[in-house]
């Protein structure tokens, strides 16, 4: 947040010097411009004319500038050529300054820009205006090295060649002007743009390789950077707003690009950007109090006779005027973001969560495109949990407002699903036969097309209507549909096969898959499942199909795969040097892969059988030095400290555990690996007896486990404290607590006060102090969930006051124990 709301914000503005009478001319400037921030061009123009028939030159030197005013309201009332008219016959106004016809010839290119906006997009001659455009920017950089407005031409010119997706060329022009003009009042606007630049940069980047890369992190990373210090420096409200929200959209689109276990801290970020966002009305009367600080400034200046700074500080105000019809008329960005949180929230798999945000910001979206986001996933989330009435009465009023529309092309496929569950109160294959041929009538070429006609005869089959699930896929393919849905099918009828556990079926089919629609994606992936299916049944086969397989296709996508089943093929038939020479190779040549790690799982738990612990341990260590910053280094430390647990090593187990938090702190998974400390260290201290029945050597063991089990607790929660483990952590801390209660060394109010002295040394992390003062509440209820929740509502509802962080924790609270109306009133207070 702001340190202060925008009424706060303009009372800190520089005082104005003493009034001072101005002169008429300028009298009826501040008029004219008045009206111009009003929005009443056509009333400002009047006055600009009269202006100039009433104070002719050299009575005053305002005429050159209400000539120009003139001819920039016409460019803001959409008369462009007007606009470029008055512009261009302004070297024949008499008076004229050097200055003011640059600020006209500045003017040329973006109204170039604002024409080429109103063309529809596709349009042939839009790419051809913008490029126009740049190219006028770049002539009036040239012959005006020097203006006051190269900044502004030179963002322009970035507009112009961001629109047109040249976004390397806008990168460059971009930071130009950061180099050249870092204190100017509006070069934030190039920060912006600079990070979006990179911004999409990096998308369109991951989006044709389908994953993030060094580079593309990279700029992901700088866009992020330059948009928090926008943020950081809280000079410009609304853009300060806009770079909240696209700090929320750019870690929403990297954590799409992530694998799937490394989304999760992207998308809590993701969602925090979007709590920061400020709500509409907020940012229009910053923005307008924005445009008043340089009026005045500009008043003052023409008061003083400073020309320069007169027109200057106009030439800001104007720029930020012509922003706030954008802002009036744009959709209230609040809205968006909880729209997206909802989103977020829905692919974390938390879907009441994303029902509940999305239930409570339905009632203020405005825009078209926003409401039918929020009817769409509000369907869904009813599907995906089988709720089958209130998903009903969603899909009928979706597909009433929104027929056959392309979102929705998914959704009689889950409807669909939703009656094929093993719940027999919700399974129901003939209701979900009738949603897929809907979904079939509607979208007969759609994306999910195949997948339709597929969970068609599944249904079918659960009706035990073979022979007509049979019909059904064949019955698409003799319709001569287009290769790539015929290959689609044949390949989901090897799949329905396979998933029946009719592997010869299943294997046959993927074979004539293979064999009939060679160079299809589908052929190659069915090479692999023939050779991945006979693992199950005849090893030896699949030795010889995967060797194909791996000869046919050396670059194949599915390679790592394919060495990794080939590998666990060979140590299934025997042939275990074979095996371990394949895993090897995997592991040499594609290191990077998904399932190279495996490979060296697999060997290990091989040599595991063959009780040679040394060589795992030999193993693991050698998988550690190799891939010591990748995502599954934890997983090589965790099976160590598994096999010294096994054999009764505790101490090597912890000593691996601490070496890796030592070693990697900033990992992921550091956090859960001091769990796992935590709770050995409480294991060897209940591992040393009765604690009264200790003599005092192992009372001192057993303190030292205490201490320790404590210490690793508390390191969570001091360098971790938004991470999930924080809960356990809490969680190990009061088992500690009550051990040490049952033997006396601690009395309830103990445990109490160490936790309120916690919450207090955590005040500054307002989430953590919220769950740790929740978690004190809660404490003499632990062992009954209903009274536990009864406390936090009396805490909740009595002393205690909360923010909207802690407002937002109580409802997720509410949400977890099932009570949606209770939360759904919280998040409205929220809105409150």
């Amino acid at each position: 947040m702001l340190g202060g709301s925008p009424v706060a914000m303009r009372a800190q503005l520089p005082a104005p010097a003493a009034a001072q009478p101005a002169a008429l001319d300028v009298q009826a400037m501040q008029k004219g411009l008045k009206l111009s921030d009003e929005g009443k061009y056509a009333d400002a123009n009047k006055v600009f004319a009269d202006l100039i028939k009433r104070f002719p030159h050299p009575t005053s030197q305002l005429g050159p500038q209400a000539h120009f005013r003139i001819g920039y309201n016409l460019y803001l009332m959409g008369e462009f050529d007007k606009s470029v008219d008055q512009l261009s016959s302004l070297p024949q106004v008499k008076g004229v300054d050097p200055d003011t016809l640059e600020l006209a010839a500045s003017m040329i290119p973006q109204i170039s820009v604002a024409k080429a906006v109103k063309l529809p997009e596709g349009d042939k001659g839009r790419e051809q205006a913008f490029e126009m455009a740049a190219k006028q920017f770049d002539a009036f950089i040239q012959k005006f090295p020097k203006s006051d407005e190269v900044e502004s031409a030179t963002y322009g010119k970035s507009v112009s060649l961001f629109q047109i997706q040249k976004y390397e060329n806008a990168a460059e022009a971009l930071r130009t002007n950061l180099q050249k003009f870092p204190q100017s009042p509006t070069i934030q606007d190039s920060q912006y743009l600079l990070a979006l630049s990179l911004a999409t940069l990096a998308t369109n980047v991951a989006k044709a390789s389908g994953k993030s890369d060094a580079a593309t992190d990279q700029n992901y990373e700088k866009a992020e950077e330059l948009l928090r210090e926008i943020i950081a420096k809280r000079q410009n409200l609304a853009l300060l707003n806009d770079s909240q929200y696209q700090v929320g959209e750019l870690l929403l689109a990297r954590a799409s690009f992530k694998p799937e276990d490394a989304r999760k801290p992207i998308q809590d970020k993701a969602l925090e950007a979007y709590r920061g966002v400020f709500p509409k009305d907020a940012v229009i009367t910053a923005q307008k109090a924005r445009i008043a600080y340089f009026r005045e400034l500009a008043r003052q200046a023409g008061i003083k006779r400073d020309g320069a700074g007169f027109k200057r500080n106009n030439r800001i105000a104007d720029k930020e005027g012509e922003k706030l019809p954008m802002i009036e008329a744009g959709v209230d960005q609040t809205v968006m973001a909880k729209i997206r949180s909802g989103t977020i929230f829905f692919q974390l798999g938390k879907v009441d969560e994303a029902r509940v945000m999305l239930s409570f910001v339905e009632q203020f979206a405005e825009d078209a495109d926003s409401k039918k986001q929020i009817a769409y996933f509000l369907t869904l989330s009813y599907a995906v949990q089988n709720k089958i009435e209130q998903a009903e009465k969603r899909y009928q009023a979706f597909t009433a407002a929104y027929k056959a529309d392309p979102m929705a092309e998914n959704l009689d496929l889950l409807m669909g699903g939703s009656f094929l569950t093993p719940d027999p109160k919700t399974n129901n294959p003939q209701r979900a036969i009738e949603y897929f041929e809907r979904g079939l009538a509607t979208y007969p070429k759609g994306r999910f097309a195949s997948e339709l006609v597929m969970q068609k005869a599944m249904a079918l089959i659960q009706l035990q209507k073979f022979d007509e699930a049979l019909a059904a896929l064949k019955g698409f393919l003799a319709s001569n549909p287009p290769k790539e849905l015929a290959v689609s099918a044949e390949y989901g009828l090897a799949v329905i096969y396979k998933e029946t556990s009719k592997l010869p079926e299943s294997i046959a089919t993927f074979r004539s898959v293979r064999d009939k629609y060679g160079g299809t994606p589908e052929a190659e992936e069915a090479a692999y499942y023939v050779g991945q299916l006979l693992l199950a049944t005849n090893p030896k086969e699949a030795v010889a199909e995967l060797n194909t397989f791996l000869t046919k296709y050396p670059n194949s996508k599915k390679l790592p795969e394919a060495l990794l089943a080939l590998g666990q093929a060979q140590l299934a038939s025997n042939q275990r040097d074979a095996a371990f020479k394949t895993f090897k190779e995997l592991a040499d040549k594609h290191p990077d892969s998904q399932t190279a790690p495996f490979s060296y799982f697999d060997r290990a738990r091989a040599l595991v059988s063959e009780q040679k612990f040394d060589e795992v341990m030999t193993l693991m260590n050698e998988f550690i030095a190799k891939y010591a910053d990748h995502p599954t280094l934890y997983l090589a430390y965790d099976f160590k400290a598994q096999i010294l647990t096994s054999q009764s090593k505790g101490m090597d187990a912890i000593t691996t555990y601490e070496d890796f938090v030592k070693k990697k702190p900033q990992n992921p998974e550091a956090p859960e690996a001091l769990v796992k400390l935590a709770s050995l260290w409480k294991g060897y201290a209940e591992g040393q007896g009765p604690y009264l029945s200790l003599d005092p050597k192992k009372r001192a063991e057993w303190t030292k486990g205490v201490e320790n089990s404590t210490a690793a607790s508390e390191k969570i929660i001091a360098d971790y404290p938004d991470s999930s483990s924080v809960a356990l952590a809490l969680d190990n801390l009061l088992e500690i607590l009550r051990l040490q209660e049952r033997v006396k060394l601690k009395t309830s109010a103990d445990i109490i006060g160490y936790f309120e002295a916690l919450a207090a040394k955590s005040a500054a992390n307002a989430g953590l102090a919220s769950k740790i003062k929740f978690l004190i509440a809660g404490i003499l209820f632990s062992t009954d969930k209903v009274k536990a929740l009864r406390t936090m509502e009396e805490v909740f509802k009595g002393d205690l006051k909360y923010g909207a962080q802690e407002l937002d924790l109580y409802g997720m609270s509410l949400i977890e124990n099932k009570k949606y109306d209770e939360a759904l009133k919280i998040y409205k207070k929220i809105a409150e």
